[in-house]
């Protein structure tokens, strides 16, 4: 009963804290964030960056890691192919080990076809709404 008893009055307590702290705290003024105020935190523009006009909006960033994620992409796809056939190849006796080089390969062919598909879709929506994605 006295555990119980102490952890309603800790909580109690802590419930007392939390209101005196948030009442008597008071709340800055909101003010605008203007773009002029942005650039002029955004490091990239502070550093006379060439690529600072490209990622001054989200899809600026997004269209910059793509021209990498998509050769990164690639180049995993070729490993996990690699790799697959090399187990395979290892494993020929072992229909298990087989098995699982076959699953790699399959798994490795059903991720370009999707990275092949994304690309696709990135293109369509650079065609339809006139926008340089990639």
């Amino acid at each position: 009963m006295k555990k119980h008893l102490s952890k309603v009055l800790s909580f109690l307590i802590v419930l007392v804290v939390a209101f005196l702290v948030t009442t008597t705290i008071k709340a800055a003024p909101l003010t605008e964030l203007t773009p002029d105020a942005f650039n002029d935190l955004n490091p990239l523009i502070i550093a006379g960056s060439p690529v600072a006009g490209q990622l001054a909006s989200p899809g600026g960033v997004v269209s910059r890691l793509l021209n990498f994620l998509f050769p990164l992409a690639g180049l995993v796809l070729f490993l996990l192919i690699s790799w697959g056939g090399f187990e395979i190849l290892i494993n020929s006796a072992d229909q298990k080990g087989m098995e699982a080089g076959k699953n790699r390969v399959t798994a490795a062919i059903i991720g370009f076809i999707l990275l092949f598909a994304t690309y696709w879709m990135a293109q369509l929506v650079e065609l339809i709404f006139r926008i340089k994605i990639l």
